[in-house]
């Protein structure tokens, strides 16, 4: 069984509910799991979970988040799901330094009507970091 952070950005409709999904989807598959809104996660908390996962739109070249997984990624393998229309935005990456990239995953979900469809790559990279339960 496998415990697993995840972090979204609150004020995005989208990343609320892929949270949620993934959520829902990993409780179904009898993994432990938490989501917290980014504002309320620490680095200290997250280090503690087999993996995390931060949902969040690119705004502006930015992923409101990135010092979080800065911090845990050393430590723990972490998921970047930015919620965006089209792939996963190159400038982004340069907001992590390459430790942090050789021990994440990024991800690209679109902006409208999150459905677990989207959210299956992110919950198939998560539990296969965990023997199953």
């Amino acid at each position: 069984m496998g415990r697993f952070g995840i972090v979204y950005h609150h004020r995005s409709a989208a990343c609320r509910d892929y949270a949620q999904l993934l959520a829902d989807h990993l409780h179904l598959m009898g993994h432990l799991r938490h989501a917290l809104p980014v504002t309320d996660a620490s680095a200290h908390e997250l280090v503690y979970d087999d993996a995390v996962v931060l949902f969040s739109p690119v705004t502006l070249g930015r992923i409101h988040g990135a010092a979080l997984v800065q911090a845990v990624a050393p430590y723990r393998p972490c998921g970047v799901a930015a919620v965006n229309d089209g792939a996963f935005p190159n400038g982004v990456l340069g907001l992590f330094s390459l430790e942090v990239r050789a021990n994440s995953e990024f991800f690209s979900l679109p902006r409208t009507t999150p459905d677990r469809a989207a959210v299956l790559p992110v919950a198939r990279w998560l539990t296969g970091l965990a023997p199953a339960p």
